[in-house]
């Protein structure tokens, strides 16, 4: 069936075509010649899926052939605005498919010009890719792929085979990626609603274990230079493999702007579960995201191996094993910023039953913060404690927190030093407990079971919990940071991930 100068006229547009459509339907066979034109774009296309087109002159021209699941195109060119994109060449989509060669590229000036996405404006960025795509007997390859976007650009190739379980293989580089939105503002986050009664703090997230068996693939990653906001890292490495199911990310390493790090990561399926494995090591590491360590005074060690077992974030927290430990060294520190990420909300309430003056006065030079762990089925323990000190208060903590159920239970000891000026009337509680949950910590009494009241203790405890905890020593030592790592290292070592500490991620 030929229809022949078919003429489509509206106010925002006008388009002619000649179309050839073989029969019965159900052959798939059709050759068509369109050309349309218009001061409104949106005569085509208005919304799709959110996405809505700002007003736009556009053209488009384009001639071809599809017979079943093949796709030729002698060329297609359009215009949209000052945007453009032109393809030409044949696909084939059929696992026993044809050779086929398909060129296509594109540059969008302004991503701004283009329109909205769910009412918000695009950023002002510009965009272009061009890459060849190839097809035989049921693998599409592309290759000689090159995109920019802003600042960006990417270069590599990837690879699709079309069977009942596609593999992907993708492999690119850049020597500059700059990670910014899309969006000229942030989405908000999503309002989760009035009756939201879930206070734990770790999420309930189920592994995506049915997807990953629904697909295979490799991934090999590398980025000269990664920029995200104040994140910059460089030397960026990252090989993966997706195959049933089994996740292997067998290398991520790149360089901070002060040290290294590496670490790899193992998902294995194991019914409606999977095994899972974390390892990670870094060296003088700091990436300058804290306001006060930008000029990376502030620098640590790090080793991390963990092993679970779960179908969710909860799960395998609960029935997690391994060690962690951490070791941060020297620098300001103001507003115990970085402390946050590791005591939360109840650092500040440690603080302040210690005593007021140090929420009001919290910068000092630090000497170091020492977090070591050990995690039995899900039970996560000091070795020996946590401890951290500054030029004017050395804390530590006998920590104990049950993952499964987010309880925690602190010991805490304080030694003031010299740089602690405390005045008459002034308070420092040596000895508190911390109690409750992870999401909701409380100061509840101190180690000998006086009632903490107002910031001060309701009574003088002993010297029993000094003697069990062997602090006395400790905050009489000359170099209590490298003491403290000494006795961690001691108790884990043997448990540490064997990852290659270097300063190099290739």
């Amino acid at each position: 069936m030929s229809l022949d100068g078919i003429r489509l006229v509206r106010d925002r547009g006008s388009a002619v075509f000649d179309l050839e459509i073989g029969l019965p339907p159900g052959r798939r066979s059709a050759k068509f010649d369109l050309t349309a034109k218009g001061p409104d774009v949106r005569a085509l296309l208005q919304h799709y899926q959110g996405f809505e087109l700002a007003i736009a002159d556009f053209s488009l021209k384009t001639r071809g052939n599809v017979n079943g699941a093949r796709w030729s195109f002698q060329h297609f060119d359009l215009r949209i605005g000052d945007a453009r994109v032109s393809a030409n060449g044949t696909l084939d989509f059929r696992g026993n498919g044809q050779h086929g060669m398909f060129e296509l590229s594109g540059n969008v000036p302004s991503l701004a010009a283009i329109g909205q996405f769910q009412g918000r404006q695009f950023r002002d960025q510009s965009l272009s890719w061009q890459a060849i795509v190839t097809s035989n007997i049921g693998v599409v390859d592309i290759g000689d792929l090159h995109g920019r976007l802003g600042d960006s650009e990417i270069t590599g190739s990837a690879r699709v085979s079309i069977a009942e379980i596609p593999e992907v293989t993708l492999d690119i580089q850049s020597d500059s990626l700059v990670l910014v939105s899309l969006l000229a503002e942030e989405m908000a986050p999503p309002d989760e609603g009035e009756g939201a009664e879930d206070t734990r703090l770790i999420p309930d997230f189920e592994l995506p274990l049915q997807a990953l068996r629904k697909l295979n693939g490799t991934v090999n990653l590398r980025i000269g230079d990664l920029q995200r906001d104040r994140l910059h890292i460089r030397d960026l490495v990252l090989r993966a493999d997706l195959r049933d199911g089994r996740l292997d990310a067998s290398k991520l390493a790149f360089n901070a702007p002060s040290g290294h790090l590496a670490a790899r990561a193992l998902i294995q399926p194991a019914g409606d579960s999977a095994d899972v494995s974390l390892a990670v090591v870094a060296r003088d590491f700091a990436v300058g995201l804290f306001g006060q360590n930008q000029d990376l005074e502030m620098t640590g060690d790090a080793d991390i191996k963990v092993a679970s077992t779960g179908g969710s974030l909860r799960q395998l927290a609960a029935n997690a094993n391994g060690v962690v430990f951490a070791e941060v060294r020297g620098g300001q520190v103001a507003d115990m910023e970085f402390l946050h990420l590791f005591y939360g909300d109840m650092f500040s309430q440690i603080l302040g039953t210690i005593s007021p003056l140090l929420v009001s006065n919290t910068e000092a030079q630090l000497e170091c913060a020492i977090f070591p762990y050990e995690i039995s089925d899900g039970q996560l323990s000091s070795v020996p404690y946590t401890f951290f000190g500054t030029d004017s208060i050395r804390i530590s903590s006998g920590t104990r927190v049950n993952l499964a159920t987010e309880e925690l239970d602190l010991d805490v000891r304080t030694s003031a030093t010299k740089g602690l000026k405390l005045s008459a009337g002034q308070v420092l509680n040596p000895y508190i407990k911390v109690v409750g949950t992870l999401a909701e910590p409380r100061v509840a009494v101190d180690a000998q079971g006086t009632i903490i009241s107002g910031g001060a203790a309701v009574a003088t405890g002993g010297l029993t919990i000094v003697a069990k905890m062997g602090l006395e020593r400790l905050f009489g030592s000359r170099d209590p940071c490298a003491d403290v790592a000494k006795q961690a290292r001691k108790a884990l070592r043997d448990r540490f991930p064997d990852l290659p500490a270097t300063t190099s991620a290739q």
